[in-house]
């Protein structure tokens, strides 16, 4: 009987054992299953073949300096004409916004839209039947402006010549400035509105003014600007703005205009910043790369590490969930003790 009592506490020992070396097992799996959740976030899934953002606006810079290369006459350019067997002709003439050229003894041509020589020749015809032959007419470009349409609430709304590189301030400054709200001391225009070929921008002028919009394009004649109290796409037109969105749990959500030198913190401070349900350690940015979707989660400490943002991301900031992981390893713990009791009372 003795020995049957030591066999069977031997046989219940090994089984607590057992028990215990399962849970003791089970929380192992456990603690390795969070270390890989705890691995670094890797952002290569959002890099691809395309070139960077950042190139944008000096491709848009080299196709505007290709179109120019062309002579192309635009509304605001002024050409000089030389001839010598009429010098009424003699003179320097400026394209209208409406794209035409008003020339001596009651000539108005289509200018806009003809390389130099073309119009050169368009001119020549047109004077043909006034000589004995065919006139010798020189056309050149004297100067490259360019007639902008400037409209809503300005002082002065009318149509202006702005240099290539002109800046929204000197399209404001040409039109007399904004208009004000005396009694609130405020200015009443809030967006620009920049028609240009068909497409509309709007812009947000408090945007603007902080430095935080994207820079404009150089001006090609013939836009149109209107300064208005609303903005956005909702107006009817379709907005070409670059932006970056910021959703979740951010102080102010929505879209902001992506500048190239601005880093993922720029945004988040855009944003107001995370409120105090942000969870900061799942941030997930989305991203389309190559015509497919991809994201991927990373921590607020693993933001220096991220990729420049791109016009289109979008960011989600999730709100903090219940610390599941500490509830489970607490209730890992006691089933350890409770084995490691059952073993001992066997």
């Amino acid at each position: 009987m003795k020995r049957s009592f030591v066999s069977g506490s031997v046989s219940n020992s090994i089984n607590g054992s057992a028990i215990l070396c399962s849970v003791v097992l089970t929380a192992f799996l456990s603690a390795c299953s969070a270390a890989k959740k705890d691995a670094p976030a890797d952002f290569s899934v959002l890099n691809s073949n395309e070139p960077e953002v950042m190139a944008e606006d000096s491709v848009k810079n080299t196709r505007a300096a290709a179109k120019r290369a062309t002579d192309q006459i635009v509304p605001g350019y002024q050409i000089k004409l030389a001839c010598q067997e009429d010098k009424k002709l003699n003179g320097k003439y400026r394209v209208a916004f409406n794209g035409t050229v008003k020339l001596p003894h009651n000539i108005t041509l289509q200018a806009a839209g003809h390389t130099v020589g073309a119009l050169q020749n368009k001119i020549i015809q047109a004077y043909r039947p006034f000589f004995r032959s065919t006139p010798d007419i020189k056309v050149t470009l004297s100067q490259r402006s360019f007639f902008v349409d400037v409209q809503g609430l300005v002082e002065k709304p009318g149509q202006y010549l702005i240099k290539e590189s002109g800046s929204l301030d000197e399209v404001i400054a040409k039109a007399g400035g904004l208009q004000r709200d005396f009694a609130n001391r405020q200015l009443k225009a809030r967006y620009a509105r920049i028609t240009r070929n068909g497409t509309v921008t709007f812009i947000n002028l408090a945007d603007y003014y902080s430095g935080s919009s994207a820079d404009l394009e150089p001006w090609q004649g013939g836009e149109s600007v209107f300064f208005q109290t609303d903005g956005g796409p909702e107006t009817g037109g379709t907005t070409t703005s670059r932006a970056v969105q910021m959703l979740g749990q951010v102080v102010t959500p929505g879209e902001y205009n992506f500048s190239p030198e601005a880093d993922f913190f720029h945004y988040l401070s855009r944003a107001g910043g995370p409120t105090e349900r942000a969870d900061l350690e799942r941030i997930e940015i989305v991203r389309i790369v190559n015509n497919e979707k991809r994201s991927v989660v990373f921590k607020l400490k693993e933001a220096k590490a991220l990729p420049r943002l791109r016009p289109g991301d979008i960011v989600m900031i999730p709100p903090e969930q219940p610390r599941t992981l500490i509830s489970n390893f607490t209730s890992i713990l006691s089933s350890i003790s409770t084995a490691v009791i059952a073993a001992a009372a066997l």
